[in-house]
């Protein structure tokens, strides 16, 4: 469920959504890059939980101006401006299906169970999340992008907000021509009609944005929505560690319906070696060893024997 910008799992877990505006990389200097690496590089180390980087692509949402031309349309008093304005109703839509795409940009975290907060008081779990969020807000900004408020929700409501992003998610095809008022304005109405009836109701967030139907029958994509999904992931381990910078741009920019998410996770300093180890050092190992040139030493005897080794090896 939603409750308090909060969002609440069946597994017991409290997510945090953030959105912001981004920043058009590829067209600063040098300078001004590196120093935007730099800074977001400390947006890690200053959060104290997982994060994850949320982009999210979809047909161009035109409600808004579609709302305001309409005002246009419903004051206006000739016949032929009226015409007018309807086509250019139909045209904003028209374009928006056909070539328009919006972008949106999350950060999302997890809150993290600890000594000091077992998560039992909601009300604690809200208090840390909201201090992390300030946090790599604050960081964020620093490196320029523009933090959205509510997640755009004219009316400031976070909760709102947050159903009507899910809703968007869940819903794409919907969601293209209807909006969230007008999908959940009916279903507002058959629970306040049953409570009237005497029926106990609970509304809760999933009545509200969930899809008609979801299909599981294939083995390799689902549908829902009558929209068709198939999903790549690529572990921490199977890309390249050295990128070019403004390398997440190729898949962003990849087009309407291509979602990419990237999941970070806190390690343990023992379990950072061993990533580092199979990483850096088996790669190491392999080529040497392939070259004929690899001298192994036995590093469980007493010291003295193993710098005796060293010293032989290297004559």
């Amino acid at each position: 469920d939603i409750y308090g910008g909060i969002v609440v799992t069946k597994d017991h877990r409290y997510i945090k959504i953030m959105e912001f505006r981004p920043i058009n990389f590829a067209y600063m200097d040098a300078e001004t890059q590196n120093r935007i690496i730099s800074l977001f590089y400390q947006t890690f180390k200053a959060t104290p939980c997982n994060i994850q980087f949320k982009t999210f692509s979809r047909k161009a949402d035109v409600e808004n101006s579609i709302a305001a031309v309409t005002d246009y349309y419903k004051a206006e008093k000739n016949p032929s401006r009226k015409r007018m304005l309807q086509a250019y109703i139909g045209l904003l839509r028209k374009t928006a299906l056909s070539v328009g795409i919006t972008r949106r940009f999350f950060v999302v975290v997890e809150f993290q169970r600890t000594i000091s907060n077992d998560g039992s008081k909601f009300e604690m779990v809200v208090a840390d999340l909201n201090a992390v969020a300030a946090n790599v807000r604050s960081h964020m900004e620093q490196c320029g992008n523009i933090f959205i408020p509510a997640l755009g929700n004219p009316d400031g409501n976070e909760d709102a907000g947050l159903h009507q992003l899910f809703y968007q998610l869940l819903n794409r095809r919907k969601s293209e021509t209807v909006t969230f008022k007008q999908h959940m304005d009916p279903i507002v109405d058959r629970y306040f009609e049953a409570e009237k009836n005497g029926v106990k109701t609970s509304l809760q967030a999933t009545e509200l944005i969930a899809p008609d139907w979801i299909d599981f029958t294939h083995h390799d994509y689902i549908v829902i929505d009558g929209k068709f999904y198939t999903f790549a992931y690529i572990p921490s381990n199977g890309f390249s560690q050295r990128v070019y910078a403004g390398w997440v741009a190729t898949f962003v920019n990849a087009g309407e319906g291509i979602d990419v998410d990237m999941f970070f996770e806190h390690m343990s300093r023992e379990g950072n070696r061993l990533s580092v180890y199979h990483e850096q050092t088996q790669p190491l190992i392999e080529y040497y060893s392939g070259k004929g040139v690899l001298k192994e030493v036995d590093g469980t005897q007493p010291m003295d024997d193993v710098f005796a080794a060293i010293v032989k090896i290297l004559g």
